[in-house]
């Protein structure tokens, strides 16, 4: 079997068989890093016995992107944990091999002025054949899984997780193989029914790509192509039932953040880091940036965002401006090269052609989603661009290079990816075990000592694991308050010294996770509640939510954790500080104002406290009716208050109080009236 073939094979086993083995006890990224091996592998085999290769400007892009993503992540900001760091940049080198890979393994055309060039070879003929079974068998395989699925209207994502991205793959592969495909009315049907799929994805992102490049397509045909190919959509889309439509006619926009919003963020974090912060570090930076005035509810997801949902925006940010701009400038000139007119255009190509309309789909899709968040997509698209760039007629500027020098190249690139990908996969393996250890004391099946000596020998083994850091001080938290709720007495207990020693471990591995703080926090309060009122654990809570605010300033829950513990503690400043900020936020915080009123009344303050009693009544209703369901922070700050009090309560605090200012105000007046 050659090279070529054994990388089609595995790029069939990669894109049918793994997606339905959901069970697999593997990652996805680490299945990825293998299948970029094993395809640099067979990438050297083919070009070794070369007497010279072509080194042209795709190749030279590459390269300046993986430099770039290599400046980033040695030069980020030490505060970001070292092991997700270079975990991303895993990601990101495989994504460049299997790049480089597919430029050697897809033939290339013949050049304008050949004697071949306004022909098919062979080995085009065969990989488009080829590239149409396995992209046609890969979309058999998710719309069986989908079938299997059921649900009449529901979004369909195969097994992608994602409509969005599953809508996407649905309308790169019906284009492209419905271009590969030599009968027009084949080509119309798969259109036709591929259409149909991704309307039940409900992706209005996957529609409006494929509807875009279809549309393009057509109108270089003609006018008329294109006038039918927009009706025959629109009939599709008004005709055919669907979950896009209702999404559409019922937009909830207050309900995630805006696309303008994220990528105004993005944009700014970009300019402001030319080097790059690192693959995957948006997670870290967002948070901080993550109040929209127009929707300041919204904060409560910002620990779900991950993405710039721009792939050129996620190069300027994580990989450096250098990376972004290689991309950008190859995209124009393929784009120069493929659709200028002449002999010699993409057009002319089957393969290249089909290619170029899947590749356009998830061009267009990845300006809106986050499509390198999946490795199974983002593979595609890096194939079918490099089957686009392969098939160019036109001569181009190159650098020949002896085969054996890129063979070599290939192999240093295997070895070293494969050996990065089996320490991950390792790491990975000892982090399950260690949650494992966890689960099973929880479950009472092994003792505390045994356990705690297993965890501590997995984070010994990775120390710059955040997420085994954070596992043993889950373990030492949950140990702490076992101890606790047995009634143990100080003298029974560490008072807390291993939690806070798990703390400074998982600082280390992780300085911007608020999460450890937030456990280590909850355990000092705990300690301070049930071990005797110390007042030096509770100033170790203060200090530890502090810290955790200047980590991520909008934690609401935290801030008006603190600012409730501060009035119940008597210290005042502390909670007005927090009450001031958290009004601020969020002036429709029902929860807040409550709190607001009790600091008021015990600092003899009636009037404020009856006001803001008023007012939390007044929002707890307002979040009740249905245009409640607009602001849904409004609802959950009720919904968190009603937890710690009821609705009786509350007013009968309100009236009491009102009883009290209504009997003291005559006393006043006459007491003012005596003093004029």
């Amino acid at each position: 079997m050659t090279p070529r073939r054994l990388a089609g094979l595995l790029l069939a086993l990669w894109w049918i068989v793994y997606p339905l083995a959901q069970r697999l006890p593997i990652s996805l990224n680490v299945v990825h890093g293998l299948l970029v091996v094993a395809l640099a592998l067979c990438a050297a085999g083919t070009v070794r016995k070369r007497a010279s290769v072509a080194v042209g400007i795709p190749a030279a892009a590459a390269f300046v992107a993986a430099i770039s993503l290599l400046i980033a992540t040695l030069g980020a900001r030490g505060d970001f944990p070292v092991g997700e760091r270079w975990d991303g940049a895993v990601v990101g080198f495989s994504h460049v091999l299997f790049f480089l890979c597919a430029l050697v393994l897809v033939p290339q055309r013949a050049k304008l002025g050949d004697a071949a060039a306004d022909k098919e070879d062979p080995t085009a003929v065969r990989m488009r054949g080829g590239l149409a079974a396995v992209l046609g068998l890969a979309a058999l395989a998710q719309l069986i899984v989908v079938m299997l699925g059921g649900g009449e209207f529901e979004r369909l994502a195969g097994t992608l997780g994602n409509p969005n991205l599953f809508g996407a793959f649905v309308a790169a592969v019906g284009l492209a193989v419905g271009a590969f495909a030599r009968s027009r009315p084949l080509s119309v049907a798969l259109f036709a029914v591929f259409a149909m799929v991704i309307l039940q994805t409900g992706s209005r992102g996957a529609f409006l790509a494929g509807a875009v490049v279809l549309l393009g397509f057509a109108a270089r045909r003609g006018v008329r192509v294109g006038f039918g190919v927009a009706l025959a959509l629109a009939a599709v889309l008004w005709i055919v039932p669907n979950p896009l439509v209702e999404r559409v006619d019922a937009l909830q926009d207050h309900l995630a953040y805006s696309r303008p919003f994220l990528w105004g963020v993005g944009l700014d974090n970009a300019l402001e880091h030319p080097l790059g912060i690192g693959a995957s570090m948006n997670k870290y930076v967002f948070p901080t940036d993550a109040l929209d005035p127009a929707r300041p509810w919204l904060v409560a997801q910002r620990h779900q965002v991950g993405l710039t949902h721009n792939v050129f925006l996620t190069l300027a940010l994580e990989w450096g401006w250098l990376a972004a701009l290689a991309g950008l400038a190859l995209l124009l000139w393929t784009m120069w090269q493929a659709l200028r007119p002449g002999p010699g255009r993409l057009g002319e190509d089957r393969l290249g052609q089909g290619a170029g309309l899947g590749a356009a789909v998830l061009l267009v899709e990845s300006q809106v989603d986050g499509l390198e968040q999946n490795p199974l997509l983002f593979s595609l698209f890096l194939l079918l661009t490099a089957v686009v760039l392969r098939r160019l007629g036109r001569p181009t500027p190159e650098l020949r290079v002896h085969g054996r020098v890129i063979a070599s190249s290939f192999l240093v690139g295997a070895v070293a990816l494969g050996a990065a990908v089996l320490q991950i996969d390792e790491r990975r393996d000892d982090e399950a075990a260690a949650t494992a250890v966890l689960r099973d004391w929880r479950a009472r099946a092994v003792p505390s000592e045994g356990a705690r000596e297993n965890i501590a020998t997995f984070v010994a083994q990775h120390p710059d694991s955040s997420r085994l850091a954070r596992t043993q001080l889950d373990f030492e938290v949950a140990v702490l308050r076992r101890e606790l709720n047995a009634r143990a007495t100080p003298a029974q207990h560490d008072g807390g010294q291993r939690v806070w020693d798990a703390l400074a471990l998982a600082r280390d591995a992780n300085p911007l996770d608020p999460r450890p703080l937030r456990a280590a926090a909850d355990a000092a309060l705990a300690l301070h509640r049930r071990g005797g009122r110390d007042p030096a654990h509770l100033d170790r809570y203060v200090r530890y939510v502090e810290e955790l605010l200047r980590l991520d300033p909008y934690d609401v829950d935290s801030r008006r954790e603190l600012a409730l513990e501060a009035h119940a503690t008597q210290r005042a400043e502390l909670a007005h500080t927090q009450l001031d900020v958290l009004l601020t936020l969020q002036p429709y915080d029902a929860f807040s104002w409550w709190i607001s009123g009790l600091r008021a009344q015990h600092e003899g303050r009636d009037e404020a406290a009856l006001a803001a009693f008023i007012k939390t009544r007044q929002l707890i209703w307002e979040a009740r009716v249905p245009a409640g369901a607009l602001n849904p922070g409004a609802r959950d700050a009720v919904n968190k208050l009603l937890s710690r009090t009821t609705m009786e309560n509350l007013e009968a605090q309100r009236l009491k109080l009102a009883q009290r200012l209504r009997e003291e105000r005559p006393a006043k007046l006459e007491s003012q009236g005596e003093q004029s």
